[in-house]
């Protein structure tokens, strides 16, 4: 909006003017809070700044003003809520089915809690170590589920079972990251859970630092990368889940450990 600026012009000759000076800070609040009403100006319906304080006005919490072809469109924030692991969880000289996230049975509690109707992508990024100190060679069987409480079952997403790893008095790092998205299966139409993601452990041998010493990928004892596809009768996104990563040694052991150091479950609505 033009604003005529020659009425506050100080003259040649003249000293500095308070009363102009006052008039052109009236002028240009007033062409600002004219602003206010976009109806007047062109703009789209509703307001874009507050008409005393600039401020955006029109968007309620949790949304954001968006300008599209229809003009400024309030657009509701995808909001993000996350589960984390902050203590060590062990499962140790045990041969029963748990959860690494929580060390619970696998069931009803353990894992994290996804609210119903509450998510359009869930990220999970995890890792740890695993110890076979014990005379021979030990498998292990992970699985990632989700424990779907509308009907008190446990759904499989992935699950495997490893060769025999080779004892060794070295821990070797393992890390793991999931995508999950809620997908309609054919025929059906229910949007279901859906995962891609891998599994990777190292080698016993230690490197400099840390644990995971860099080898040639054909050397590299475990290597899962994986899909769930639409085959197995996954949690639909309408109820609430709770989602886990499921290990079982082969044997009960004192020395046969594996644990998550750390875990972080992102969830996107």
């Amino acid at each position: 909006m033009p604003i005529a600026l020659t009425q506050y012009r100080v003259q040649s000759g003249e000293r500095s003017n308070y009363a102009k000076e006052d008039g052109l800070i009236n002028t240009v609040q007033g062409s600002l809070r004219s602003i206010g009403d976009q109806s007047k100006n062109g703009w789209g319906s509703g307001l874009i700044l507050d008409p005393n304080q600039l401020t955006q006005d029109g968007a309620t919490t949790g949304q954001a003003l968006v300008w599209t072809s229809a003009g400024w469109v309030a657009t509701t924030v995808a909001a993000r809520s996350a589960f984390t692991v902050t203590s060590t969880i062990d499962i140790v000289n045990d041969g029963t089915e748990k959860d690494l996230f929580t060390g619970i049975a696998a069931g009803s509690t353990a894992g994290f809690l996804i609210p119903a109707n509450g998510y359009d992508g869930i990220r999970v990024v995890a890792g740890g170590d695993y110890l076979n100190n014990t005379a021979s060679g030990k498998k292990i069987t992970l699985r990632l589920a989700a424990y779907d409480t509308s009907d008190a079952t446990l759904k499989t997403m992935w699950q495997d079972i490893s060769p025999a790893l080779p004892n060794a008095a070295t821990r070797r790092a393992w890390r793991l990251r999931v995508l999950i998205q809620p997908k309609p299966r054919p025929l059906s139409g229910i949007r279901r859970m859906a995962s891609s993601g891998f599994f990777a452990m190292s080698d016993a041998a230690a490197p400099t630092t840390g644990l995971g010493k860099l080898l040639a990928p054909a050397t590299t004892p475990l290597w899962a990368p994986f899909t769930s596809g639409y085959d197995p009768d996954t949690p639909p996104s309408t109820v609430a889940s709770r989602l886990q990563f499921l290990l079982t040694h082969n044997a009960v052991d004192p020395n046969l450990s594996m644990r998550c150091l750390f875990a972080r479950v992102e969830v996107t609505s």
